[in-house]
């Protein structure tokens, strides 16, 4: 009985946590059709373009992997992904953020994350920041599209466009399920120690009568 007491607690913990998993997929993106990534102070460019995407999650989830379907035929360059908050439904507060990347055309974006959130909704965003030199974009012509919004002003305002920018997004993570309250921990104990008592008199009991024997 011991021992089954040892094991419970990690076991309901354990619980708690899902398994990792493909949270959004909108399908690969097919042609040419792009929506553009890319700054005005590179290249002599006249593009401020960010594109954000808004996810739902009904849980507190550790996000893992982002993946965007980009178009992109130069030399490998950095861009930036961000996750914000959504405020007025746009983005909002920047939560945080990651640096990858984009070496051609398909999927690209940055594993090993550790971004945990709450359940609601969130905007990612791919965008080029000061210091790096990329000009390219997203196809959108994803086959599951999702809500997005745009910005020409380095992400400072943003619109919402609804799908018309159908870009190709995948969202990997694990969520994590509520954890039981103290008080339920408690009366999970409280009723074990019960059980642990009654095994304990009914094995005591035993050992008597064989003595008696």
């Amino acid at each position: 009985m011991g021992k089954f007491l040892v094991f419970l607690l990690p076991a309901l913990l354990f619980c708690s946590l899902a398994q990792g998993a493909v949270l959004i997929d909108t399908g690969a993106p097919s042609g040419s059709t792009f929506a553009p990534i890319c700054r005005d102070d590179n290249y002599g460019l006249h593009c401020n373009n960010s594109v954000a995407l808004k996810v739902n999650l009904s849980q507190t989830t550790n996000i893992t992997e982002v993946q965007g379907y980009f178009l992109y035929y130069a030399d490998p360059r950095d861009i930036t992904v961000a996750l914000y908050n959504n405020v007025d439904n746009l983005p909002g507060q920047e939560l945080y953020n990651n640096i990858f990347s984009v070496g051609g055309n398909g999927w690209y974006g940055p594993g090993n994350l550790d971004w945990l959130v709450d359940a609601g909704s969130y905007w990612v965003s791919f965008e080029v920041r000061k210091g790096q030199f990329f000009s390219g974009g997203l196809v959108i012509t994803a086959p599951y599209p999702i809500e997005s919004a745009f910005s020409s002003s380095y992400g400072e305002t943003w619109s919402n466009v609804g799908y018309e920018y159908a870009a190709g997004l995948i969202l990997e993570g694990t969520p994590i399920a509520a954890l039981p309250e103290p008080e339920t921990y408690a009366i999970i104990l409280a009723g074990l120690g019960v059980v642990g008592f009654a095994a304990r008199r009914k094995h005591t009991q035993h050992l008597s009568i064989e003595r008696r024997s």
